[in-house]
């Protein structure tokens, strides 16, 4: 179980703040692979934030919230209606 109340008592309960966390760190993930951070090679990997930790940090800082699952929720919703 995860062990973060500062986490949990940003988003309300654990559930939403595992929503919240998975979601943000395939965001963060992308990002980096968008930007071609991967390409630069291990050592500039190890450089890097861990994504979850990264994830963690923003839910407790307030920067990611309840407001993201709706903003990843019209996202999601726009690529499977141009999908069809």
């Amino acid at each position: 179980m995860i062990d973060n109340p500062g986490a949990q008592a940003a988003v309300g309960n654990i559930y939403e703040f595992v929503l919240i966390a998975s979601e943000r760190v395939r965001e963060i993930n992308r990002e980096r692979a968008e930007d071609g951070v991967y390409k630069g090679g291990i050592s500039q990997y190890k450089s890097l934030e861990k994504p979850h930790l990264k994830a963690c940090r923003e839910i407790v800082e307030g920067k990611v919230g309840r407001e993201y699952l709706k903003k990843v929720s019209r996202r999601i919703q726009g690529n499977r209606n141009s999908m069809r």
